[in-house]
């Protein structure tokens, strides 16, 4: 009888649910898509398949085909980003994990472009590199949701069009305003609306090398945080962890 293909796709792991006896539901992010598959007996810490359950973990992984669904054979991790050593970089790590897990679609799905798994594959590789942790969740965060349709107007007032007297970010009304149109509650301060606007607007090109202030990164970021529920239903677990660094 002629074998079954394998299919190898390579990719990050964002999701791993427990399925029926030991085994996993395995969600991996690759360069155009979302693919889902069964892990048999990976949640078994002597399974040859347990890798497959390092979220984050970066790899290969071959896959059979059984009807609709897919079915790991074999996987080859080429890294795993450990930071138990350092506690801030914990913090990110889990929250890249969190904001995988909630904010990317739940079922298999296509990407029209690559920029989803960029935007990971760089926040991964920032935080072992020891890029700021505000900046590399700001970076990540910020490019996500104006990849999925939920970013911010950072480039004029979002009631009139103007682009000069800038001077408030408003959550509740999603985005800049202008002094004539600035409504509360909201933003203020220079450094907070170069943070916005950064978080919405900045390239992979340049977001290592451009500046941004650290203390008003944090603030914005947090109050990201506490907005995101009011438009996307979702409450990150992780904010509390920031909170104490």
């Amino acid at each position: 009888m002629e074998k079954t293909p394998l299919t190898t796709i390579e990719g990050y792991i964002i999701r791993v649910s427990p399925y029926k006896d030991k085994d996993a539901i395995i969600t991996v992010l690759t360069p155009l898509s979302l693919i889902s598959f069964r892990a048999p007996s990976a949640m078994k810490s002597t399974s040859r398949l347990h890798m497959a359950t390092l979220i984050l973990a970066h790899g290969k992984f071959s896959l059979k085909k059984s009807g609709k669904y897919f079915s790991l054979v074999e996987v080859e991790l080429d890294f795993y980003p450990h930071l138990e050593s350092d506690y801030s970089r914990c913090v990110a790590f889990s929250y890249i994990q969190e904001l995988a897990q909630k904010l990317l679609p739940k079922d298999n799905i296509s990407f029209d472009n690559n920029r989803i798994f960029l935007y990971l594959d760089e926040s991964v590789h920032a935080l072992i590199e020891n890029v700021d942790v505000y900046k590399t969740a700001l970076f990540l965060t910020g490019g996500w949701l104006k990849e999925l349709g939920y970013g911010f107007e950072v480039d004029e007032c979002l009631i009139c069009g103007r682009h000069d007297d800038i001077v408030a970010f408003s959550f509740a009304e999603g985005g800049f305003l202008c002094r004539q149109h600035q409504k509360e509650p909201a933003l203020h301060g220079a450094d907070l609306l170069k943070v916005a606007r950064w978080s919405f607007r900045t390239g992979f090109e340049k977001w290592r090398t451009s500046e941004i202030p650290q203390a008003p990164a944090k603030e914005f970021f947090l109050t990201l945080l506490e907005h995101i529920p009011f438009f996307l239903d979702i409450n990150f677990k992780s904010l509390q962890l920031w909170k104490t660094l």
